[in-house]
């Protein structure tokens, strides 16, 4: 469950447990639980309680577009990432990137996105509690709020040498 009903924190909650409950009946051991909010502060009023949750799900989408709207140039991975770090941290639980994504301009741009993705791989080692990175190598659905479309997809050319890779 990554999204809760529109504004009814207590219905999302009440959701969650319900179906963690059924796996715990089940006596189902090999699965774990993210509760995958973005990373947004305003999430905060629907988190199930620790019981509940295993780890921290966030969305970290790097699009220069959206940035320059509201920025004087586009965001880095730190710059987006740092805040969701501090607000999701509050729970004390392992943080995934749930949804990690690199776009410029709604097109693929190889040299923008490697750049930005080997930005964030330097960052990773400053996040302790950053456990895993999932990419969203995907075309983003469209928004209707803007009208365009990015597109997250990476190829194996926008890739660099495995041995650039930062070790943590």
């Amino acid at each position: 469950i990554t999204h809760g009903p529109q504004g009814n924190s207590d219905e999302y909650i009440a959701v969650y447990r319900h179906y963690r409950g059924i796996f715990d009946s089940l006596g189902t051991t090999n699965v774990r639980w993210i509760w995958s909010p973005a990373g947004n502060k305003e999430a905060q009023d629907y988190y199930p309680g620790d019981e509940y949750v295993d780890f921290i799900g966030v969305t970290v989408l790097g699009y220069e577009k959206w940035d320059l709207e509201y920025f004087p140039q586009a965001r880095s991975f730190d710059e987006l990432f740092s805040d969701k770090f501090e607000y999701m941290g509050i729970y004390g639980k392992p943080i995934i990137i749930a949804e990690l994504g690199v776009s410029e301009d709604g097109n693929t741009n190889e040299q923008y996105q490697t750049s930005w993705l080997k930005d964030a791989l330097n960052s990773f080692g400053k996040y302790p509690s950053l456990e895993g990175v999932i990419y969203f190598n995907s075309m983003n659905a469209p928004n209707s709020w803007k009208g365009d479309v990015p597109d997250w997809r990476i190829t194996p050319s926008s890739f660099w040498n495995p041995e650039d890779m930062p070790q943590k």
